[in-house]
């Protein structure tokens, strides 16, 4: 006997599993208008890149054959505008009840077309590779940290120079300043000698 149970939680756990997927990406991207608090990826260029391979591959559906399955909307589940899953529980009961085959078809494949499960693998496994979108964002970011690093400290090295240089600048003028002040007490020394002198003479 057929477990439709079991097969229905399967379908479904799929949908809710991309949904859940949805929720820290939600996070990740948002924008407060409120707070001006903007999510650390919004507007970042990777998270639209694989929200679009992900949207593109499920939307696409696969070829059937037959009276087969070819879309998520022949078993009763919708990609809505948001980009989450959405799932007719009555259209699936019934697919589960009437056609598991073509249903098992329709995800994992037959000899001569490829399931919805292996063209979502495929696409998630090209965006994880090592030169895949995920990664190469990955890697750009780390570059961009590394040099941002470099760029400080060479800043903080020429800053430490720049105080090495004004401090010896200060030294060089409060020298150049007590010399002065001593020229100065000289010169007034002398000047208050001569005046006596001369008023002596007179």
């Amino acid at each position: 006997e057929q477990d439709t149970l079991a097969v229905r939680e399967a379908v479904t756990g799929f949908a809710d599993a991309y949904n859940t997927r949805k929720t820290p990406i939600g996070e990740l991207t948002s924008f407060n208008q409120e707070t001006g608090q903007a999510g650390e990826l919004n507007g970042d260029n990777t998270v639209r890149r694989v929200e679009s391979s992900l949207r593109s591959v499920l939307s696409g559906g696969v070829a059937s054959e037959g009276d087969g399955f070819s879309t998520l909307n022949d078993i009763g589940i919708s990609l809505e505008l948001d980009g989450t899953l959405s799932v007719d529980q009555d259209q699936l009961d019934n697919v589960v009840a009437t056609d598991q085959q073509a249903l098992s078809d329709f995800f994992s494949g037959t000899e001569s077309a490829t399931g919805l499960a292996e063209q979502v693998e495929t696409t998630v496994n090209q965006m994880l590779s090592s030169n895949g979108t995920v990664q190469n964002a990955i890697s750009g970011a780390e570059n961009r940290v590394e040099s941002l690093g470099d760029r400080y400290t060479r800043m903080e090295q020429s800053v430490e120079q720049t105080i090495g240089r004004y401090r010896e600048q200060f030294s060089q003028l409060d020298g150049m300043i007590a010399e002065m002040n001593q020229t100065s007490t000289y010169l007034s020394n002398q000047f208050a000698a001569l005046e006596s002198q001369m008023n002596a003479g007179s």
